[in-house]
C-alpha cells in the first residue's frame, strides 16, 4: 500500500458505453436509483469528447474526474468506453484493471454492436451480469 492511498473505497457503478454515448450496460450497488444512468452514460461521454476536443492532452481522452470523495475513471478500447464510479480513493494500478475489463469486453462482445447494431440492448443481458460480477467482488 502506497503512502496516502485510502483503505476505504469501493466501485459503486460501472458504466459500459458506445463511442457515441449510448448506454450498452450498466450495474450499480444501489438498488435504487435515483439517476437516470443513460442521461449519466451520455454527459460521461460529452465530457470526456469536450476535454479531448478542447485541451492538448496525451491522447485527448480524459481519464479521471474527481467530485468531493467520488473518483470517475474512464477507459477506452474503441468504440467502448468504460465509467467506473469509485467512492474513495481507488488503489494504483486500478485504472489498468477497468482497461482490461473494457477490452476483454470489445473482444467477447464487439460482435453486438458493430456497425449493424440497432441500439437494442436486449442482446447485452451477459454483458451486465458480467459488469455486476466484477463490480460485488471481494
Amino acid at each position: 500500500m502506497e503512502e496516502g492511498e485510502d483503505l476505504d473505497w469501493q466501485l459503486q457503478e460501472l458504466f459500459l458505453l458506445f463511442d457515441d454515448g449510448r448506454l450498452l450496460a450498466h450495474a450499480s450497488l444501489r438498488e435504487n436509483q435515483s439517476v437516470d444512468s443513460e442521461i449519466v452514460g451520455s454527459m460521461l461521454t460529452a465530457v470526456s469528447d469536450f476535454v479531448g476536443d478542447s485541451f492538448s492532452t496525451r491522447d485527448g481522452l480524459l481519464e479521471h474526474l474527481r467530485a468531493g470523495d467520488l473518483n470517475v475513471m474512464l477507459q477506452r478500447a474503441n468504440p467502448l468506453m468504460l465509467a467506473g464510479i469509485v467512492s474513495g480513493t481507488p488503489p494504483a494500478g486500478f485504472g489498468q484493471e477497468l482497461q482490461g475489463i473494457v477490452e476483454e469486453m470489445r473482444e467477447s462482445y464487439s460482435y453486438l454492436v458493430d456497425e449493424q447494431w440497432n441500439g437494442s440492448t436486449s442482446l447485452l443481458d451477459c454483458v451486465r451480469e458480467e459488469l455486476k460480477a466484477f463490480l460485488c467482488r471481494d
